[in-house]
This record gives C-alpha cells, sequence and structure tokens, in this order.
C-alpha cells in the first residue's frame, strides 16, 4: 500500500520544439440572435406602478391590513362609536412616511443602476486589439479583458 498509487498521474510535459498551442475563441457576431441587454435595473417602482404596488405591498402585511380593516370600520356608525378622520388621518400619516421611505430608497437604487451600467471595461476585439465600453452596452459573446 504505497501513497504513490492513489495520487493523480501528471500529463507530460510538452517537448521544447513544439509550436505553441493556440485558443480559438467564438464569439457572436450574429445581430439576428436577440439577448437581454447587459443594463442593470434593481429599481422597485417606476411613476406608473409605484402607488398600486405600494399599496399592495403595505396591505398585504397583516398589520397594516388590521388598521385599514379597523380604519373602514369606523366609518361604519352603528357599531363605531369613535370619529372616523382620526383613524384615517392615522393610516395615512403612517402610509405617507412609508412612501417617503420607499421612494428615498428607490432613487438610491437608480443612482446606483447608472453608476453602474456606466462604468466602462475593456473588451477585446476579433484581431486582438482592445476598445472602452461601459457596462450598460456589453453584449453576448464579447470578450472582456
Amino acid at each position: 500500500s504505497s501513497s504513490s498509487s492513489s495520487s493523480p498521474q501528471r500529463a507530460p510535459a510538452p517537448s521544447p520544439d513544439a509550436a505553441p498551442s493556440t485558443r480559438d475563441i467564438a464569439t457572436s457576431d450574429d445581430p439576428t440572435q436577440h439577448y437581454a441587454s447587459n443594463r442593470v435595473s434593481t429599481t422597485k417602482y417606476n411613476p406608473i406602478t409605484f402607488l398600486p404596488r405600494f399599496l399592495f405591498e403595505m396591505f398585504s402585511r397583516v398589520a397594516y391590513f388590521y388598521f385599514l380593516v379597523q380604519a373602514a370600520l369606523t366609518y361604519w356608525t352603528v357599531i363605531s362609536p369613535f370619529n372616523p378622520a382620526g383613524m384615517t388621518a392615522a393610516l395615512l400619516f403612517v402610509l405617507l412616511v412609508a412612501g417617503i421611505k420607499e421612494v428615498i430608497e428607490d432613487i438610491k437604487r437608480y443612482k446606483e443602476d447608472l453608476t453602474t451600467n456606466n462604468d466602462t471595461c475593456t473588451v477585446v476585439l476579433q484581431d486582438g486589439s482592445t476598445v472602452e465600453k461601459r457596462w450598460a452596452a456589453l453584449r453576448v459573446g464579447e470578450l472582456v479583458r
């Protein structure tokens, strides 16, 4: 039981007079193939989807839904002795503060996306030369150094 029998075998070293090996790398120059862009977008909202998506996310949480139901029930004067304006104002205030926080965070994500998309990288062309490109303009099949 020698330890050399369990060790992996190594490939023989190339002879000094052998021609250097080359490697071909296929790149995609076919404009008919459509791939997703390299543009980064981590924002959650746009001006059209903000309100419906924000409200859906808020009222999907049990606590917010509970306070919505409670505020709605204050408008039913048969069962509620409270003024509905107080409960509604409290719920609207909490939603307003949470909405402002979401907008600020989404703007920060948007600015970070712009920074990432406008960063540059070096792309190696098929003839071996290089060119600087923005990350958002990078395409499938391009070789990045």
